[in-house]
C-alpha cells in the first residue's frame, strides 16, 4: 500500500501546498496521504503562529479527498516534531513516501537519524523556487525521487508578513483559507465582527 506523508507547519496552508498535494495524488496514486501539521520544528526558530486546530481547519477547508487524512499525531505527542519519529509511527501502514520541498531536501543531513528516514521512506522532492533540484540529485542521487511540477513560489512566512501588513493575500491562498484568516483574525488580520 502506498502512503504519502506530507509534514509542515502549514501556517497558513497556501496554494503551493495545494499544488503539491494534487500533484502527489495524481502522480503516485496513493491509498492514503497523511497531512501532518508540526507541533514544534527543531530546525526553525519561529514556531507555528496559528494553533493546530486552526491550521487543520484551513487544510480541511481548502481541499478534500477521501485519501487525505489530517493527522494529529505530532500535536498529541507535543514537543519537537522529528520526521523520523513520525515515520516510525506510520511505517506499519505500507510503503511510505515522504513529501518535501527541495529546500528541505538540501538540509536532510541535519535531520535526526537521516539514514533511518531513508530506510523507512522514499523522499519525494518537489521544486521550491530558490533551491536547485540539480543540487538535491547531486547530494542524494537515487535515494530521492523528484516530483515533476512547477516550482512552488509561495512561502508561508512571506504570506504571514503580508497579512500583518494588512495586505490582501487571496492570490496566494485558497479562498476558504483566506476567509478563515479574516474571520478568525489570524496572523494579525483584524478579526471580523459579527
Amino acid at each position: 500500500m502506498k502512503i504519502g506523508i506530507f509534514g509542515g507547519s502549514f501556517d497558513p496552508f497556501h496554494k503551493g501546498h495545494l499544488a503539491v498535494i494534487r500533484a502527489f495524488l495524481s502522480l503516485y496514486i496513493p491509498e492514503k496521504l497523511y497531512i501532518v501539521p508540526v507541533y514544534q520544528q527543531p530546525l526553525k526558530e519561529k514556531q507555528p503562529s496559528a494553533p493546530f486546530q486552526k491550521r487543520a481547519e484551513m487544510i480541511r477547508a481548502a481541499f478534500q479527498d477521501p485519501r487525505m487524512i489530517i493527522s494529529d499525531y505530532e500535536n498529541k505527542k507535543k514537543g519537537l516534531s522529528y520526521t523520523v519519529e513520525t515515520l516510525k509511527h506510520f511505517c506499519d501502514e505500507g510503503k511510505l513516501y515522504l513529501i518535501m520541498g527541495s529546500d528541505s531536501a538540501l538540509t536532510l543531513d541535519k535531520w535526526k537519524e537521516t539514514e533511518t528516514i531513508f530506510s523507512l521512506s522514499t523522499p519525494v522532492v518537489y521544486p521550491r523556487r530558490g533551491s536547485s533540484l540539480r543540487n538535491v540529485k547531486a547530494r542524494w542521487g537515487n535515494q530521492v525521487e523528484i516530483m515533476p511540477m512547477r516550482p512552488v513560489a509561495a512561502a508561508s512566512s512571506q504570506i504571514r508578513e503580508r497579512i500583518r501588513a494588512g495586505k490582501n493575500c487571496r492570490r496566494f491562498l485558497p479562498g476558504e483559507v483566506w476567509e478563515i484568516i479574516q474571520r478568525e483574525g489570524l496572523y494579525g488580520w483584524p478579526k471580523k465582527s459579527n
